[in-house]
């Protein structure tokens, strides 16, 4: 099972990244060639744009074993999900009245983005791996917490 990537999130942040990094390309003062353009440039693309890369990830499945990747796939990441030890659901409520500076929903209607669930697992030898509903398709997440959930009763001993 493969997950769907949702890139909604991670273009704002790269659309942030762009507020840095159009104007030192458009400005002849502020422009690529002046030290304080390239630091301008970096900034942005080092604080933004660089992290909104890392948000596109996605998730599979293949028998015991759980990979995240990141990057469009460059980085991966693998978890024997026979070694879980406990997992826990949190529910993350970011709408208006709580958090009146959020930007997604001038993007998306979709409530997924202002009141998500992120599902934090716990393996043995102190390793975590942290899913946000945010990064993956909604249903895909309810079929990946299913899945997890039945690995719970299956570890080994």
């Amino acid at each position: 099972m493969r997950t769907k990537a949702d890139k909604t999130v991670p273009y704002i942040i790269m659309g942030y990244g762009m507020i840095f990094i159009i104007p030192a390309v458009v400005s002849p003062s502020l422009g690529l060639t002046s030290p304080a353009g390239l630091f301008w440039c970096c900034v942005g693309g080092v604080l933004f744009v660089l992290p909104g890369l890392w948000k596109i990830e996605y998730y599979e499945i293949e028998g015991n074993k759980l990979f995240k990747y990141n990057l469009f796939g460059l980085i991966k990441r693998v978890v024997d999900l026979t070694t879980l030890l406990r997992y826990k659901t949190k529910l993350v409520n970011t709408d208006y009245i709580s958090n009146p500076l959020n930007v997604v929903r001038f993007f998306s209607k979709d409530l997924k983005y202002l009141k998500f669930r992120k599902l934090t697992l716990q393996f043995e030898d102190s390793v975590k791996m942290t899913i946000d509903e945010r990064t993956i398709d909604k249903d895909d997440f309810n079929i990946l917490l299913n899945k997890v959930t039945g690995f719970k009763g299956k570890r080994k001993k």
